[in-house]
């Protein structure tokens, strides 16, 4: 079986991005597995809020990487779907992606954040694996970054192995720091440096 292409997300796409992120955040909870302290009940997000979203990508998307806000997305593609399905999608068969954005403060321009996210039915096939290594292999080539930074919760095993084995080290864990569905969630920092 050949693996679909891990590929850049393009301006064109911001809002097919905007559209697989509410799906993603809408599968909280699902298949057992919490990723997000946004609970499905809570997304009330309308075609507005999508608009407005797709449009704030896009001008992250335009920014250098030494500027303030900006962002840089991989994305995977569901490959049982046809170019035809594809298309007529609102989130263009998007089914896992790896989001990195730009500090907000000048002092923290040396970091990037990274989130990444897989739809239930494409996990456990090497596709964040996939995601993982695009994305550091990019952001390695980025003179201005030296550190890359993510959250997880602390009972998502396969999350944690995955960024341990790819070499992040956790830097810090905030108890209790969410209440999903009636439970009690830990959230572990974790960091990699890119270069000394």
């Amino acid at each position: 079986m050949t693996l679909p292409r891990i590929e850049w997300l393009t301006i064109d796409e911001a809002a097919a991005f905007a559209h697989h992120l509410r799906q993603h955040l809408a599968d909280n909870g699902a298949h057992g597995q919490l990723f997000s302290p946004i609970e499905s009940h809570e997304l009330q997000i309308t075609a507005v809020d999508v608009q407005r979203r797709a449009h704030a990508t896009a001008r992250g998307l335009l920014r250098p990487v030494d500027k303030l806000e900006w962002r840089r997305a991989f994305v995977v593609r569901d490959p049982s779907l046809t170019p035809a399905e594809i298309f007529r999608r609102p989130d263009r068969g998007l089914c896992g992606h790896v989001d990195l954005r730009g500090a907000m403060l000048p002092s923290a321009l040396h970091r990037a954040t990274l989130a990444m996210g897989l739809y239930a039915s494409a996990r456990a096939q090497g596709h964040g694996r996939r995601l993982l290594d695009a994305a550091l292999a990019w952001l390695r080539q980025q003179p201005s970054l030296v550190w890359v930074d993510l959250t997880v919760f602390s009972h998502n095993a396969a999350a944690l192995h995955l960024y341990r084995q790819a070499g992040f080290i956790e830097t810090g864990r905030t108890v209790d720091r969410y209440r999903v569905q009636g439970s009690s969630i830990d959230e572990i920092q974790l960091s990699l440096r890119l270069r000394p």
